[in-house]
This record gives C-alpha cells, structure tokens and sequence, in this order.
C-alpha cells in the first residue's frame, strides 16, 4: 500500500505520457517524506524528484507521483520525461558529511522490490527495465551506491514479478516457434502491442500472460 504524505507543491506538476523504465536511487540521507520535500523546495526545486519514497520503516509514500498518475519527476538528468524514480531513504555508498554509509535493512529492501514490482505490473515493464541511477547514460552518479547490488535487485524483482506464476519451461526449439508466431500476429494486425515479443526474447512472459494473450487472440479472430 502506498501511503499520501499530503505534499504540497509549488508548481503544477506535469504528467507522463508514458512510463518506460524504472530508476532506482537514495538520498544520501535519512530523512522522512516530509523533510526531503521541505528540502527540494528550500533549494527552488518543485518539492520532492522522486516519484516514490520507501522509507526506513519500510513505509511507501507518493512523492511526485499520485494515486491513479505518473508526473515528471527532477531524479535523473534528460530522462525524467521517461522513468519514474523510486528512492529508498539511507545512504548506499560510503560515508559522507556526516552522514554514515550502510546496507539497507531487509525490511525495506523487500517493500522496495515489491513496490517496483507492482509498477513493473502497472505499466508493462521486466526486471529488465529497472536501473540503477548510475546506469542511465550521461549520470555522474554511484547512486544506488557500492553496497547495493543492482544486479541482484533485478533478480529479485523478477522472482517478485514470477510469483503466482508458472515458469514457461519451454525447449529452446519451442520459445524459437513461440517468437515466429508472436512476429506472425504482429505482422499480421492481430496484436499491436510490441512488449509481446519482447517479453517472449526475453524469455519473461509468464504462464498466465500467455493464457490471457491466447485468449485475446481468439477472440480477435473469431
């Protein structure tokens, strides 16, 4: 559950048009919702980068975004009009002003992947699409930081994403036919939606995700 901090923000916030990935961050700081807003704002920022906050409780918070849309966050530079942010509060990294370095607790690591899994569901995204900030091209950033493993993370946000799933365990013959019939119903118009075929290349796309995609070709072409 997402919880509302009732942000207040200076300007009007301006909504994505679509979501394509997913950016991982902290803030080098431990500080709640409230503070971290209070701080963007003391800076002439408007209010909070990040669209979502765990916190060291394990709390979830809104930040830029809110229930029901996705706003344009300030997290990552010359991308922000395609990723959302999630941040965990703490600091990944090493110690810095003061502020002391240290892994992120269980409970808050498990809120963290289970909130990226749930957008991962919400707009159709993989393990695949999430990133730490480091990792976007143009960054000069260690963010997450050292003492978190982003590649790890991406497989627990798989093993999140599996649950209440069925693993496809196809031959390497039978996900090549798999492709070639997906390409043939994209081709052909029966299906439009291009994350289909990537969800099969990357062999990602769960038992009930091809019950319901072989359900709507049926009944496209009846």
């Amino acid at each position: 559950m997402i919880k509302d901090a009732n942000l207040k923000f200076p300007n009007r916030r301006q909504k994505m048009k679509s979501v394509e990935g997913i950016v991982i961050h902290h803030p080098l700081a431990y500080w709640t919702i409230q503070r971290l807003h209070e701080y963007f704002i003391s800076i002439g920022w408007n209010g909070t980068a990040y669209s979502y906050y765990v916190q060291q409780d394990a709390t979830v918070y809104y930040g830029r975004s809110a229930k029901g849309t996705e706003y344009v966050g300030a997290h990552t530079k010359g991308e922000n009009h395609r990723y959302i942010g999630i941040c965990a509060e703490g600091n990944f990294h090493q110690d810095v002003n003061g502020v002391p370095a240290k892994r992120i607790s269980d409970d808050q690591y498990r809120k963290l992947v289970s909130i990226t899994a749930a957008k991962c569901r919400e707009h159709n995204l993989t393990h695949k699409d999430v990133f730490g900030h480091y990792e976007i091209p143009g960054q000069s950033t260690s963010c997450p930081g050292k003492l978190f493993s982003m590649d790890k993370f991406r497989m627990d946000v798989r093993k999140e994403l599996m649950k209440g799933d069925d693993d496809l365990n196809l031959s390497n013959y039978q996900w090549s036919v798999l492709e070639n019939q997906v390409e043939g119903l994209l081709e052909d118009g029966v299906i439009s939606d291009q994350d289909w075929l990537r969800k099969i290349k990357d062999r990602t796309i769960t038992a009930s995700e091809m019950i319901w995609l072989n359900s709507v070709v049926l009944q496209r072409l009846r």
